[in-house]
């Protein structure tokens, strides 16, 4: 893992902390209060902390902590891109880096629509927060707003501006 500086650092004991409580509090509402246990901590007489009883169903807890914050992202990808967050930004956000093979916006939709096969063409929906319209989104593939977002409204002010971006980019 790369160095995190001191706000990413902090994030990660957060999202640390969160989902191992996240995990005890599962397991107590499916097994019981017997399903988490009070573990010494090294040498130290009187310094508990609470740990899973069973570790196999604590991995499946957190399986399906990982699945649920997956379908989270998800959702807050769609908000984001209804408030006009590009895929690229998102990217960023979803921590891809320059590292990983292939185009990081395009990686970032295929997190939240799946990785197309040949000749498929995958999608997600949202509500444009500009113009209401409900959009479906075909990923960053395009590059034209026009291509890769279909159901705006003809007078929606972020599709157009989007639209004189990419003209003005491309010398259209």
């Amino acid at each position: 893992m790369p160095k995190l500086t001191p706000l990413e650092d902090d994030a990660y004991s957060a999202a640390h902390d969160g989902v191992h409580r996240t995990v005890l509090e599962i397991l107590r509402a499916h097994f019981g209060p017997t399903a988490v246990v009070q573990q010494q901590i090294g040498d130290y007489t009187g310094l508990t902390k609470s740990v899973p009883a069973s570790n196999l169903a604590a991995v499946a807890a957190a399986s399906l902590t990982a699945d649920h914050a997956r379908t989270q992202a998800g959702q807050w990808v769609r908000a984001a891109r209804a408030e006009g967050t590009s895929w690229t930004q998102l990217a960023t956000a979803l921590r891809f880096n320059d590292d990983q093979d292939g185009d990081l916006a395009e990686l970032a939709f295929e997190t939240v629509a799946g990785k197309p096969e040949p000749l498929e063409k995958k999608s997600i929906t949202w509500d444009c927060g500009t113009c209401g319209a409900a959009v479906i989104d075909y990923g960053p593939y395009e590059r034209n707003p026009q291509d890769d977002e279909k159901g705006h409204t003809e007078d929606c002010a972020r599709h157009q501006a989007a639209i004189a971006d990419y003209d003005a980019a491309t010398g259209q």
